[in-house]
């Protein structure tokens, strides 16, 4: 059973097909990059294996199970926050939100998570505060805690600066080893480096490569 699976996942938006037809299995220990043009679907896509849209055609499964009802056990990243910026909320208080339902907050997890990322100094500032890349940092960090063994993560290093991309990279790397991970990014240098597998999606399936 895989962890993660597309299975002829479509959507059809404002008379036109989204995506189309895109089929894949991502195991624990995989790391799988999701490349493509603007537009081309691949929020989309991560949005449905989420749970988040529902598909009108195909099935997006989390262990086996649909993923409204198994995103229990999966971290998701998405590219826009989806924060007020303007809300009086600590970086520390967002990554412990990212603590799974039936786990109990624990301070010293989220605090380890912003250490990993070498944002540890960042915990106590307000999250408007932060820069764009400050903030991706954190809102990895709140995907990655509480034991999820699924990432689903949009563009993660967006905005990051060159130290940060290595450290989201190293630390990526690491949690691969016990976790099934589907990372979008534009920089498709990075998934060359990192990534098990990259298909290209523009709409549907256009490339399908393993790097390494």
């Amino acid at each position: 059973m895989a962890a993660i699976e597309a299975k002829n996942l479509s959507l059809f938006r404002d008379g036109a097909w989204a995506i189309e037809n895109i089929s894949f299995k991502v195991d624990i220990g995989e790391f799988l990059g999701i490349a493509g043009p603007n537009g081309g679907g691949k929020s989309t896509l991560i949005k449905i294996l989420a749970g988040i849209l529902n598909p009108d055609g195909g099935k997006a499964l989390l262990f086996g199970g649909e993923a409204r009802e198994a995103f229990a056990k999966v971290g998701y990243m998405p590219q826009e926050s989806g924060e007020n910026l303007d809300f009086p909320i600590s970086a520390i208080e967002v990554v412990e939100m990212g603590f799974l339902p039936n786990k109990k907050r624990d301070r010293g997890e989220a605090i380890g998570a912003l250490e990993k990322l070498g944002a540890a100094d960042l915990a106590r500032k307000k999250i408007g505060e932060l820069s764009g890349g400050e903030r991706r940092r954190v809102f990895l960090a709140r995907a990655i805690v509480g034991g999820a063994t699924a990432l689903l993560l949009d563009e993660p290093t967006s905005g990051v600066d060159a130290n940060g991309d290595a450290e989201i990279a190293r630390l990526l790397l690491e949690i691969k080893k016990t976790t099934a991970i589907v990372c979008v990014s534009h920089d498709r240098s990075r998934l060359q480096e990192d990534a098990d597998r990259i298909i290209t999606i523009n709409r549907r399936i256009v490339g399908d490569e393993r790097p390494r």
